[in-house]
């Protein structure tokens, strides 16, 4: 029986009042606790006080040495913290706190991971703060050595969630103080413990996944920056797994990979460049022999059941199907994340694919997560080389990635990208991805198809299932959930439309937008379409087997549709329930808005199926089978499907209860936007079959979702309201219904059979020689038949004409063969067949091909005048042809230019005009390079402006970057005309395309049209409010090393004014990390504005946003730049406050600053300050080596010129610094200098 809490509180204070006491009387208090919840009620605060007071002075404190009773003193301080007491402190705590923390030193890491503890709660019941000592102490300790197992995570996860309010406070005690200033001070062992807290402890099971752990990861860059700029290898190499981990898995957008790849990916492969000769490595030069096997190598974090690993074994069934190469799988196996799934590792061996767990390739991998990773990233490399790899294939986002890529460790090594597609790190040969999610950037991505094998597809059904329903049974019951799986920003807002609409009508549905990326931004457009947010529901990241099984009815997005996620959907799904725009709907004529409609009526047919005959029924009715294409799948339904024979059923039991000799009509479409006339066109289609029907009564049979609207048309038609019966859903018409009226085309079924007959009859004449006979017939259905719902058959019918005048070739009768292929070139419906006008094409240059064979050429001539470039030039001609044309084999294309024997006279504008009709017809980059450069090599284009064409057919069209940067190679290949005028300001400026690729395309251009750079700057830097963050230097780069070149040519002074004026506004406008603001400036002072920017920087270091020493650096590179005549201000030299806290480097170049001023006495003193602080300086920094050589020179030291030497001999920089030896000032008199350790002879 539960007590009363006053019953509770008596019986305690009587308890621990009691002389003696035992572990089970605490465990009682703590178990009625739980259940009172006497925290919850402030009335008893001071009969409470009065209890933990007695517990820490009677319990707590005399027994806070007995650490086997930490766990029920934990548990009491857990209950203590729930309330607002404060204690005064009692007379022994501070001795029996001081005796616990001396013990700590002479104890093992699980030791004093519980002295720790209880520190804390000796300073907890003494009403002491303790959080930031607690956070030190804890931090530094190896958490692997503290956990004996789970329950002592769980316990300290509860304990640090009680210290620590939420994520965002616990992260900025640690960024203070466990990565505090003195990190650098700790032993590497302890530096790694520190972040194996966050990756393994708080991101896992404290606060888990939680995305307030963003806030650490600009201290870690910091520190990342700085373990480079030591030269803290194992440090360095080690951070890019915290780094990596927690960053990455908070990614939602490519910017946010992008900043990765800049911070952390991009600096690391350079930091390995820049020392790997130096480690002992050096770049594999073998090229890859065509004489013998290939030996392919995938390099992956760790082998378990996700999806990347899934598709690695997929992919590899497929290369041990093609035999053609060894095959390798690289295991980094980073026990940091988890160890790799030996179910898996099977699935891969079994292929007979060599399989190697480099972790168990290591000499320390008893060493847990302390081992090297640099040995680690060695020893894979090593193994690459030992296998003589010739292709490294890697996903990318681990350090030995980096680190075999940067060192060059195969003759080819590719990115395979599953979704961060701006990852870049060195030597990267190509890039390679399974999937087209729309995003274009700077680089080119080679795309191939690849499918996850079907037996993880039925596995992951499987599993999934008890999931998906605990998961769907936290929605309201009898609720329909439609949804969709992939990135937020493929909601377009035509498609957020069409769910507006769909939700409005059914009031029982929800949906789920499954996916990462901008919530916000996707929230808000769902407001401004008029979606209620109660029922739309962003879901987040989401398992796409898990979710294919939640989700009832998919709703692919478009104009970008999903990706693997739908096929994944319809696999789990037996093909049921999707709902897609087909590629037949988006290359027709309709209007956005008739696109919508057809959608908005796809998905309320798969909505009333389910609410009709629920989930199951309709997996049960639908399976799949692979499609065309070998790779893909397509929904059907089998003829022996037991749902189908329920289906069936239903319609039968509809006509029986209305009149089986009725004859039942079904009006296919969707009404609900029909045109006015259309009852009209219903009417005369009736009226076609009234011999057929004599005077059998209609019956309208009507989805119920669309009987308002049938009643428009039946009212129009003067048929009463009872001939039409309502559907309970769409499936039903197919089963009832004797005449089917398709009002997308106005067909009917019956026209469709009669077709099919007669095209089977055409077959049978030819294969009996009659083709004179079957061509008649195909040229009546080919005439007469119907598109939309035939669309296939249409296709089928003139395919086999095709083929026919194909025969008639073979057979000799060529001007038969013409004729049919002409009369086929005029067929109205080759608009939207297009791919039946290529082969007609096609036909039609291997038909000029064989007349030319035999000797007939002018009609060979004949047949290629409708291809004359002046043909398809012309406003005339129709798109159908231009499009048709540009498919084309490209074989075929080349015969058509070798034949062109005419000089075209092509004005510019009627080029740009074909330019802007023909790209939006070729969507691969690639191959509309190959087919301008046919056009550009064989036409004169006689005006001198043909890049100012290329950009505006960019204008018009929208191209990505890739597409602009592949039509550059080609114009500038392809034509002798200058290229000074490529950049139109005004144009460039209306495009588009964003600043960025503005930018880059210009920086891209560069070398082509300096000039052209030079006015494009100009206009722009009135926009530049709207230049996103750091690209100002990277675009201007190539501008700024033409002025250092130049700085006494005053055709460059307006624009050092513009460029300058472009910094300070950005300095004004925008928050500015301080790297990025150290280069802004840097910048700034290098186009000669000098003491502005050192104002700037003042600023900077007055706000403490940079250290002041950095002050140092800058005036260094201001006053060595070779074209600057730049010297410091007396005030500006003031250091004495930082002058021994100077990093050694720092100290070197104000040496070098102090000679230019010729203060040589400053100098040598600065030397001996850099001695003093550290000898050995320049034995660990070689580069500096001829910095050293420079300060000797201006000293006129009498090692000065062996220095030179020595320099000039040895420092790759040599011809690049040269000038700083001549133009730094000399002493009257020879000094000396302190000898540091060099390591060299002299």
């Amino acid at each position: 029986m539960q007590l009363s809490i006053e019953e509770h509180l008596k019986s305690s204070e009587q308890i621990f009042s009691q002389p003696t006491l035992s572990v089970n009387d605490i465990n009682a208090f703590i178990k009625n606790e739980m259940q009172l919840k006497g925290y919850e009620k402030p009335e008893y605060k001071e009969d409470y006080a009065k209890i933990f007071s007695i517990i820490r002075d009677k319990i707590i404190l005399p027994n806070a040495g007995k650490l086997e009773l930490l766990e029920p003193f934990e548990d009491l301080y857990l209950i203590f913290n729930r309330f607002d007491i404060t204690l005064d402190e009692n007379p022994s705590f501070q001795v029996i706190a001081n005796s616990l923390t001396e013990a700590l030193s002479t104890n093992t890491y699980d030791w004093q991971f519980r002295i720790v503890r209880m520190l804390l709660i000796v300073h907890s019941f003494n009403s002491k703060p303790w959080e930031t000592e607690f956070a030190k102490l804890l931090f530094d300790l190896p958490s692997a050595a503290c956990f004996r197992n789970m329950d002592d995570v769980r316990r300290i996860s509860n304990v640090i969630r009680t210290v620590f309010r939420d994520c965002k406070h616990l992260l900025t005690v640690m960024e203070q103080h466990t990565f505090g200033p003195d990190f650098f001070d700790k032993e590497l062992f302890i530096q790694r413990s520190n972040f194996m807290w966050i990756l393994e402890v708080i991101w896992n099971a404290v606060f888990a996944n939680s995305t307030e752990h963003i806030i650490i990861i600009p201290k870690w860059y910091e520190l990342f920056r700085e373990a480079i700029k030591r030269n803290n290898r194992e440090l360095v190499f080690y951070m890019h797994t915290p780094l990596s981990h927690v960053y990455l898995n908070l990614c939602e957008t490519q910017e946010q990979f992008k900043t990765f790849n800049e911070e952390v990916e991009m600096p690391l492969s350079k930091y390995i460049q820049s020392n790997m000769r130096k480690w002992g490595f050096k770049p594999v030069k073998k090229k890859i022999s065509s004489e013998k096997r290939k030996n392919i190598a995938f390099l992956f974090d760790r082998i378990v059941g996700n999806s990347p690993t899934k598709l690695l074994i997929s992919w590899l069934m497929q290369l041990k199907e093609e035999d053609n190469a060894n095959l390798f799988v690289y295991d980094m196996a980073y026990i940091e994340k988890a160890v790799s799934d030996p179910s898996m590792v099977k699935d891969i061996t079994d292929l007979g694919v060599s399989y190697v767990n480099l972790q168990s390739l290591l000499d320390d991998k008893d060493q847990g997560h302390h081992y090297c990773h640099f040995k680690k990233a060695a020893k894979m490399r090593e193994k690459a080389i030992e296998d003589d790899i010739d292709t490294l294939i890697t996903i990318g986002n681990r350090m030995p990635s980096g680190f075999m890529f940067a060192t060059r460790t195969a003759p080819e090594q590719i990115f395979w990208d599953h979704g961060n597609h701006e990852y870049d790190i060195k030597n990267i040969d190509k890039r390679i991805c399974h999937f087209d999610d729309g995003y274009r950037n700077s680089f080119t991505f080679e795309r191939f198809e690849l499918r996850l094998a079907e037996r993880y597809l039925l596995k992951d059904r499987e599993e999934s299932a008890a999931k998906a329903k605990n998961i769907r049974q936290s929605y309201p019951e009898n609720t329909i959930i439609l949804g969709s799986i992939g990135r937020l920003m493929k909601l377009s807002k035509s498609y957020l439309e069409c769910i507006k609409q769909i939700l409005d009508e059914t009031t029982d549905t929800i949906y789920l937008a499954c996916g990462t990326g901008n919530r916000e931004e996707l929230r808000q457009n769902a407001i401004e379409v008029g979606i209620p947010l109660d029922r739309f529901i962003l879901a987040g990241w989401v398992e796409p087997h898990l979710y294919s099984q939640v989700i009832d009815v998919y709703f692919n997005t478009f104009p970008l549709p999903s990706g693997e996620s739908i096929n994944e959907y319809s696999f789990a799904n037996n093909g049921a329930c999707t709902v897609s725009l087909s590629k037949l709907d988006e290359s027709s004529t309709l209007d956005t808005e008739a696109l919508k409609r057809r959608y908005i009526h796809r998905a309320m047919n798969n909505i009333e199926i389910v609410r009709a005959k629920g989930r199951d029924f309709t997996r049960n009715l639908y399976d799949i089978r692979k499609g065309e294409d070998g790779s893909s799948y397509e929904p059907f339904i089998p003829s022996d499907s037991e749902a189908l024979q329920a289906v069936r059923q239903d319609a039968a039991d509809l006509k029986n209860n209305t009149g089986s000799e009725h004859v039942y009509i079904h009006i296919m479409g969707d009404l609900m936007y029909m045109e006015n006339d259309l009852p009209n066109h219903i009417q005369k289609i009736l009226l076609s079959f009234s011999s057929m029907l004599h005077s059998s009564e209609l019956i309208f049979i009507v989805h119920e979702s669309q009987r308002e609207h049938y009643q428009k048309v039946l009212n129009f038609m003067n048929i009463p309201s009872e001939k039409f019966v309502s559907l309970e859903y769409y499936l039903m018409s197919t089963y009832c219904a004797d005449i089917i009226i398709n009002i997308d085309n106005l067909t009917t079924n019956i026209d469709f059979e009669v077709s099919k007959l007669k095209l089977s009859f055409a077959k049978k004449l030819v294969s009996l020689d009659s083709h004179e006979k079957a061509n008649e017939i195909l040229d009546e259905l080919s005439e007469n038949i119907f598109m939309g719902s035939n669309a296939n058959l249409c296709t089928e019918v003139l395919g086999f004409k095709i083929s026919l005048a194909k025969q008639f070739a073979r057979l000799g009768l060529l001007e038969k063969a013409r004729e049919i292929l002409d009369e086929l070139s005029k067929n109205k419906h080759l608009n939207s067949n297009p791919n039946i006008y290529t082969e007609v094409l096609d036909a039609k240059i291997s038909l000029s091909k064989r007349l030319a064979q035999l000797g007939s050429h002018e009609k060979a001539r004949e047949i290629l005048n409708e291809f004359r470039l002046q043909t398809l030039l012309s406003p005339e001609t129709d798109i159908s042809v231009i499009k048709a044309f540009f498919m084309l084999p490209l074989e075929s294309i080349k015969y058509f230019f070798k034949k062109e024997d005419e000089t075209a006279n092509i004005m510019n504008d009627q080029f740009v005009e074909f330019l802007n009709r023909v790209f939006p017809l070729v969507v691969n980059p690639k191959r509309a390079s190959t087919l301008l450069r046919y056009i550009l090599l064989n036409v004169k284009i006689p005006e001198d402006n043909v890049y100012f064409n290329a950009l505006k057919l960019i204008h018009t069209n929208s191209l990505d970057l890739e597409q602009i940067l592949n039509l550059k190679k080609l114009v500038s290949a392809s034509s002798d005309k200058p290229k000074d005028t490529f950049l139109d300001c005004d144009l460039i400026l209306s495009t588009p395309f964003n600043i960025t690729q503005a930018f880059l395309l210009d920086q891209f251009l560069y070398s082509d049209a300096k000039s052209s750079a030079l006015s494009f700057y100009s206009a722009i830097s009135s926009k530049c409010e709207t230049i996103e963050n750091d690209l100002v230097i990277k675009s201007l780069q190539p501008l700024i090393n033409e002025i250092f070149q130049h700085r006494k040519n005053e055709s460059v002074s307006p624009l050092i004014s513009i460029i300058n004026e472009m910094l300070i506004s950005e300095y004004n406008a925008n928050n500015i990390s301080k790297d990025n603001m150290l280069t802004y400036l840097r910048t700034m002072a290098s186009l000669g504005d000098y003491h502005n920017a050192l104002n700037l920087l003042q600023a900077e270091i007055d706000k403490g946003n940079i250290e002041k020493y950095y002050k140092i650096d800058f005036i260094f590179t201001c006053t060595t730049h070779p074209n600057n005549d730049f010297l410091p201000k007396e005030s500006e030299m003031v250091f004495d406050d930082i002058i021994e806290s100077c990093p050694e480097g720092t100290l070197l170049r104000l040496a070098i600053i102090y000679l230019f001023m010729s203060k040589h006495s400053e100098a040598v003193k600065t030397m001996n300050l850099l001695h003093k602080k550290n000898i050995n300086f320049f034995t660990d920094n070689w580069s500096y080596i001829s910095f050293l050589s420079i300060v000797h020179t201006g000293l006129q030291t009498d090692k000065s010129d062996r220095f030179y030497e020595y320099s000039k001999n040895n420092d790759p920089l040599f011809e690049r610094r040269k000038y700083i030896w001549d133009i730094i000032p000399k002493s009257n008199e020879q000094y000396s200098l302190s000898d540091f350790n060099t390591g060299l002879d002299f």
